[in-house]
């Protein structure tokens, strides 16, 4: 067997929760929210249970997985799930469901019309494996009618179960403005993922060929955290000794990313915490039997030591005392994805090296000098450049790398800069340039500063977009800045997990 780091696994491949599985298998009466924050394993959880299923371990019930991260709105969920439903031609035959009706039907409809199929089939049990289910906190902000069309693929456990996978910010969601009673205490309490115990991870470790005391030795370093197992374990194989694999690790930002997206994933203050220079400190300090407790450990960064005292993490006081290291892609990522987002990564460094934000690229980035970026003055406004005589070809040259901060004459911050990584990567994976097909630039400037940018059909690209990137792209392209990725770090970690 060789580590599998950066990809959901199931089957032969999955190790542990067997005591979780258990759990939910005498659950699906009701719906359940399996809570893990980033890396802890969810998606292969999920994935597992959709195994399950498929090979008939869990007989009677037929599972659909369901991706809707990135997902933005409405419109975007109903793609995710038509997505997910093209993806199971035996369950559209017992449902009698074709994508081409679904196509035709809004989010809501198609919520209530499967959920009304499940109750005329023959199908005993339909599980509806919901993963990333934060994304509907910002979603239900913008359209609090979605709660009400998620509650319509409810039946009070009759039929249908809905696992919803994803971490703490799912409490961030506000249902005062809901139209339908609230959504959320259904699903509780939580299951809660924790990391693997030393026995699951010597297990995991064994069967990679990694024996004895160096299993142990992962273990103490990675909390049993299973992404970090895999990944340490996966290093320590191939170079042969653990420090170096701890600092490759390190070296290729993989810790950075890990622990820097689980505090996002944690209930305020603690999302504060990852920007203070105290952080060791007072992880150390909170109490084992602090209520929020539970979800620093579940996240790998904090462990009980004699029932007062925690550990830190080994690799968490690593990073932060050796400090951030320049931005690489991880050494375990597949050749093809290497090459389609250095570029990309090369733009968020460039970006991340100024002291003032950008609202709108330089034309010379998109010919290949993305280190223009960190010298770049700001580019004067479309309205002066008009006035100094230049012909539409240049204010379309300069359209091509603004964004909605740029035309609206407002001040850029850390979204201005998550939707100019989206106009770099639109163009690279569509070779043209946003809202493109419109000749007159000041009608072009209007769609910019008030239209969300969609993703191509196939019928205006020969390009088919990978569908997870499809969604990240949708999340950096809002016209609204509020609607996109707070900051290059969260857009970051999702690039960089799109694989996984």
């Amino acid at each position: 067997m060789t580590f599998v780091t950066n990809r959901w696994v199931r089957g032969d491949d999955f190790f542990g929760r067997q005591a979780i599985l258990d759990d939910v298998a005498q659950r699906l009466h009701r719906p359940i929210w399996l809570l893990g924050n980033r890396r802890a394993g969810k998606t292969s959880l999920l994935r597992q249970i959709e195994y399950l299923c498929d090979s008939n371990k869990w007989p009677k019930a037929q599972a659909l997985f369901w991706d809707i991260q990135g997902a933005g709105s409405s419109d975007g969920l109903k793609e995710s799930i038509l997505e997910s439903l093209e993806d199971k031609p035996p369950l559209l035959e017992t449902l009698d469901l074709t994508i081409e009706e679904l196509e035709q039907a809004s989010f809501p409809e198609i919520c209530l019309r499967l959920r009304r199929k499940v109750r005329q089939s023959s199908l005993a049990r339909l599980i509806i494996l919901i993963d990333e289910i934060e994304e509907l906190v910002e979603i239900a902000a913008q359209e609090p009618q979605v709660l009400s069309a998620f509650r319509k693929l409810q039946d009070n456990g009759q039929r249908v179960t809905m696992i919803l996978s994803g971490s703490l910010r799912l409490l961030d969601m506000d249902e005062t403005a809901s139209r339908t009673s609230p959504f959320l205490p259904d699903f509780m309490p939580p299951l809660l993922l924790e990391p693997f115990s030393e026995q699951e991870t010597r297990a995991l470790l064994s069967h990679g060929g990694i024996e004895g005391d160096l299993g142990s030795k992962i273990y103490q370093a990675t909390f049993g955290n299973p992404h970090l197992v895999q990944s340490l374990g996966d290093r320590t194989h191939r170079l042969q000794d653990l420090d170096k694999a701890i600092e490759d690790l390190r070296h290729h930002n993989v810790l950075d990313y890990f622990f820097r997206s689980n505090f996002a994933c944690l209930k305020m203050p603690y999302r504060k915490w990852w920007h203070d220079d105290d952080l060791l400190q007072r992880l150390e300090q909170i109490s084992p039997q602090h209520r929020d407790y539970p979800y620093l450990k579940q996240s790998a960064l904090v462990r009980p030591q004699d029932g007062r005292n925690n550990s830190i993490n080994p690799l968490l006081r690593i990073i932060r005392e050796t400090g951030r290291t320049t931005m690489e892609l991880p050494a375990d990522m597949p050749q093809d994805e290497v090459d389609g987002l250095a570029g990309v990564f090369e733009l968020i460094e460039a970006i991340r090296s100024r002291d003032i934000p950008l609202n709108c690229l330089p034309p010379s980035v998109f010919e290949g000098d993305i280190d223009q970026v960190r010298s770049a003055a700001p580019m004067p406004n479309l309205n002066i450049l008009y006035s100094t005589g230049e012909d539409h070809k240049k204010l379309h040259a300069v359209l091509n790398g603004a964004s909605p901060e740029y035309v609206s004459g407002k001040e850029a911050d850390s979204r201005t800069s998550v939707f100019l990584v989206g106009v770099y990567l639109f163009r690279q994976e569509f070779g043209r340039s946003l809202f493109d097909d419109l000749e007159d630039p000041w009608d072009r400037a209007d769609k910019l500063a008030d239209q969300d940018v969609g993703i191509p059909t196939r019928s205006q690209s020969e390009k088919k977009v990978d569908a997870k990137l499809g969604m990240i792209l949708l999340r950096c392209l809002r016209a609204h800045p509020e609607h996109r990725y707070a900051d290059l770090d969260q857009l970051a970690a999702d690039l960089l997990g799109r694989h996984a």
